[in-house]
């Protein structure tokens, strides 16, 4: 199953996504490695080597049903987006502005709106998942404005706590 969704996105006049690529390894390795970054979402850091993240980009360009992109400002990168077509219909989104100086900009509506919009272009898409933290509020917000609906919870434990996560979803609009 190959996932449909195009090498780059203009998102405006300033923001566009473009298709991760080797040479973006040590800007997503060193995201990869921010403690912070990762209490706000559901995986958890685990330091990967230059090596490691390098293969992870190498294999996910590789992979028909992953698209890896990275969200730029101009030619600043400043987050990512994960889709793993999880089925013929269904896509599974990931999205992270690393970079905090971007974040609370309306960017992440920007982002999330644009991609929801052009995978619902292609016709056989019918759904978009995603899974986020409950404490994560801000992003819990976005997902909310931008259509997703909680579907279920599961527990993980985090940093020796234990978090809810709300597993959500948007259905395309017939």
């Amino acid at each position: 199953m190959r996932i449909i969704f195009p090498r780059f996105l203009k998102l405006n006049n300033d923001y566009y996504i473009r298709e991760l690529e080797v040479g973006d390894l040590r800007v997503v390795n060193q995201w990869h490695n921010s403690t912070d970054l990762y209490k706000h979402l559901v995986g958890t850091c685990h330091y990967p080597h230059l090596e490691t993240d390098a293969k992870w980009i190498k294999d996910g360009l590789a992979k028909e049903n992953l698209y890896r992109g990275l969200i730029c400002n101009d030619k600043v990168p400043i987050g990512v987006i994960y889709l793993t077509l999880e089925s013929l219909d269904i896509v599974e989104f990931e999205i992270f502005i690393a970079d905090e100086s971007y974040r609370g900009k309306g960017i992440g509506f920007l982002v999330c709106s644009t991609v929801i919009k052009t995978i619902f272009s292609v016709s056989k898409y019918r759904k978009i998942t995603l899974s986020v933290l409950s404490n994560n509020i801000r992003a819990l917000s976005l997902y909310k404005k931008c259509g997703f609906v909680v579907m279920s919870e599961s527990k993980i434990i985090k940093d020796n706590e234990t978090i809810v996560i709300y597993n959500m979803s948007i259905l395309k609009s017939i």
